[in-house]
């Protein structure tokens, strides 16, 4: 069978990706319309969250991306939009998914003159110790009450965010809450009985894995809280596609088409709901991979699937079962340089630059661009504003990682480290990449900078963990250096402290 040279392959997938995304969008509309719905009710003063949660692949983050494009079409009113997602690399990392947000939050045109005056607007001291120099008037209230001091952030975060709302809409949107810390989901429950009480207008959007709920009794607990009868929460639960609406789809995409009977399209369109049981991520890559293999073609904005039907007999040699047999499939057509790229964000677990992806692989400015291209137009990797990139879905950094040697993964871990050292990066960002690389001495001195961070910042949870990362990686030091006999014995007083 003839293959597509990647160039071609590249081009093809630029022109299919559109016509995907409107045919897959018209089964969704129903979705978007109760967002939109709700998004109306928020604007008359009313605050709102809402939760989309579903299993892998069902298409959660995709309908709260195209809800937030909808949104920059509405003249009437136009919302402040602030985004954040969690990560697992940052699970223990306290308030991680909304640092951005609030530091953006502190020099918003609406409150840069007023935040003094905000309740609590001190406790913002404890996130951003910098704002001390731009606000000399902020201090921290003096208790070391944990309970207290949460209350305080939140009044304070409360308070800012419905400053912000007073001129226009405010959304606040949040993607992957399965991976956010404890810290955060705590707060963000003490938010929305601050904001309940208000008539700002704030919609809080919130992407969520339902099938990992159970996993984290913290997550489950956040869970059990927002959805209470008195919280102002819709929860969008999101399913399979059913076997009509994938044959619905496989109609938009071949429209205009002469090919092909309406029959023969249905035959086409109760296949791939079978192979894919109607899961929108597996039914697209199944299509990109048809694309591939030169099964389908894309000419004058429809897709021509006559060659599916003459060669229907090689479909199941050309699909493998599985989501990701599928995906794994299609990186191993990628190029090398490419392929180098990828698994260095599959490994890294969270956004990176280019020029943070150049250390890692080694690679040229030149050499480096165009594998991002490539793998942007391929669909494995989404550009953001902030000029960083990450995967279109998780389930390929997994992949991905599980198909590397434990030498290469060792090594790649250890460049991580390396690089997250001279950024004087975070040393919660540090921990698992120094454990996974084998470097533990190292490992040990970011768990315990990491932990003392989190109790500084009244996350006891979140030290805990870190704490109990800081004594595994004492376990695996065969030879323990006299340097670290003080960060020792500093570890278990700590314990002490937060077992007593």
């Amino acid at each position: 069978m003839r293959h597509l040279s990647h160039a071609h392959v590249r081009s093809k997938m630029a022109s299919l990706q559109p016509l995907l995304d409107a045919a897959l969008l018209k089964c969704r509309t129903s979705l978007l319309n109760l967002l939109v719905k709700q998004y109306e009710h928020c604007k008359n003063g009313h605050f709102r969250i809402m939760l989309l949660e579903g299993r892998e692949g069902v298409g959660k983050t995709y309908i709260a991306r195209n809800f937030l494009h909808f949104l920059q079409w509405d003249m009437t009113q136009p919302a402040t939009v602030f985004q954040g997602r969690a990560t697992p690399a940052d699970q223990h990392t306290p308030y991680h998914p909304l640092r951005a947000m609030l530091q953006a939050w502190t020099t918003h045109d609406a409150i840069t003159t007023s935040l003094p005056t905000l309740p609590w607007s001190g406790e913002l001291l404890r996130l951003f110790p910098t704002l001390a120099a731009r606000y000399p008037e902020l201090s921290l209230s003096c208790t070391d009450d944990e309970e207290q001091v949460r209350s305080h952030l939140a009044q304070a975060v409360a308070a800012l965010g419905s400053a912000i709302a007073q001129t226009k809409p405010l959304i606040i949107y949040l993607d992957n809450m399965q991976w956010a810390d404890d810290s955060t989901l705590a707060l963000l429950c003490s938010l929305i009985s601050c904001w309940q009480r208000s008539t700002a207008p704030i919609l809080l959007l919130l992407c969520l894995r339902s099938d990992l709920i159970e996993a984290r009794p913290a997550l489950a607990a956040w869970h059990s809280c927002i959805r209470q009868p008195d919280m102002p929460t819709a929860t969008l639960t999101l399913v399979p596609f059913t076997s009509q609406e994938v044959i619905a789809t496989i109609h938009t995409l071949a429209a205009q088409q002469t090919a092909l009977s309406s029959t023969q399209l249905d035959t086409i369109g109760l296949w791939l709901a079978i192979l894919t049981n109607g899961n929108p991520l597996y039914l697209l890559e199944v299509l990109r991979l048809l694309l591939t293999h030169n099964l389908i073609e894309v000419q004058h904005q429809t897709v021509q699937f006559r060659n599916v039907v003459r060669k229907s007999s090689r479909w199941m040699k050309i699909i493998p079962p599985g989501l990701h047999s599928v995906i794994l499939t299609r990186l191993k057509r990628l190029s090398p340089h490419a392929t180098a790229i990828l698994t260095a964000i599959a490994t890294s677990g969270r956004e990176l630059t280019l020029a943070q992806l150049l250390v890692l692989t080694e690679l040229s400015i030149q050499a480096g661009q165009e594998a991002l291209d490539e793998l942007v137009q391929e669909q494995f990797l989404v550009p953001e504003t902030s000029r960083t990139y990450h995967l279109t879905h998780e389930s390929i950094g997994h992949i991905l990682y599980s198909q590397m040697s434990r030498e290469q993964q060792m090594l790649l871990h250890q460049r991580i480290v390396a690089l997250l050292q001279q950024e004087q990066a975070a040393p919660a960002l540090i921990i698992e990449h120094a454990m996974a690389g084998q470097l533990y001495e190292q490992a040990f001195y970011a768990a315990m900078a990491a932990g003392d961070e989190a109790t500084r910042l009244f996350a006891l949870q979140d030290a805990n963990a870190f704490y109990g990362q800081a004594e595994q990686a004492l376990s695996q030091l065969t030879q323990q250096p006299s340097s670290l006999t003080t960060p020792i014995e500093h570890l278990y007083r700590l314990f002490a402290r937060i077992y007593q």
